[in-house]
């Protein structure tokens, strides 16, 4: 197989693997008693099934992936909540090796998929962080991505002190950019990592206040128990806020 054929795998792969999650979800949904379709149990076998084939396929031609094709297979995975712990071992190895040919829309896919599936690299994000914070202070990563990585590392308690920082400063001049999911993220990342009274804290309560009517409740749970410690003040204006637009 060429190196043209295996990152077609990985991209149909990532491709399917997004067509199943929503055919499940549409499949739980119509299910009534008295139609015949497949149970949404014998939907999770025949998935398990296919992700096993799919992680034997790609750890064999992994070395061949590029960055996009590493960010692919690993969110795809993440997005099943299917943690092949030997294709994390290969794919976290291959993406440090080229991790300075990662866009930052792949760096945050790729830190957030092996965040949510609880698999820790060191390796892997020291490369991703040496990488990045030049960037990130140039202005390059999008509010999305800049949110997503300070979730990740967070999640995994990984304290990458300037990581942090580079994220926090390029975070402030973008806020009004960030959504609702990007805020509660920032704010949950920095409480978590005792960063809860820093300046940028502030600013993202003064704009979640502005955009609490977008929050969804679980949004709205995470920024309230990040501000809960230092920012009192700002926590009751979000908690105003919510209760005005009957979020709660």
């Amino acid at each position: 197989m060429g190196m043209g054929c295996a990152r077609r795998i990985a991209r149909a792969f990532a491709r399917l693997t997004r067509v199943i999650v929503h055919q499940q979800a549409r499949q739980v949904l119509r299910d009534r008693p008295g139609k015949h379709i497949l149970g949404v149990r014998d939907s999770v076998i025949a998935t398990s099934a296919l992700l096993e084939g799919i992680a034997s396929a790609s750890m064999q031609k992994c070395s061949d992936f590029n960055a996009q094709d590493l960010s692919n297979t690993v969110w795809a995975f993440a997005a099943q909540a299917f943690r092949h712990r030997p294709l994390l071992e290969i794919v976290a190895t291959q993406s440090a090796r080229i991790a300075s040919e990662f866009s930052p829309p792949e760096v945050a896919a790729t830190v957030w998929s092996f965040a949510t599936l609880q698999y820790l690299d060191a390796t892997l994000l020291a490369a991703v962080s040496s990488t990045s914070i030049n960037k990130i202070y140039k202005g390059e990563y999008d509010p999305h991505s800049l949110a997503s990585i300070a979730w990740s590392f967070s999640s995994l308690a990984v304290h990458d002190e300037q990581l942090l920082e580079a994220v926090a400063s390029s975070s402030s001049s973008k806020l009004n950019e960030f959504n609702s999911q990007d805020l509660a993220n920032s704010a949950w990342a920095f409480a978590t990592f005792s960063k809860a009274d820093s300046p940028l804290m502030t600013s993202v309560a003064h704009t979640s206040v502005a955009k609490i009517g977008r929050f969804r409740p679980k949004e709205v749970d995470m920024l309230l128990w990040s501000l809960a410690r230092h920012h009192r003040s700002e926590a009751h204006d979000v908690l105003r806020s919510v209760e005005r637009r009957g979020k709660l």
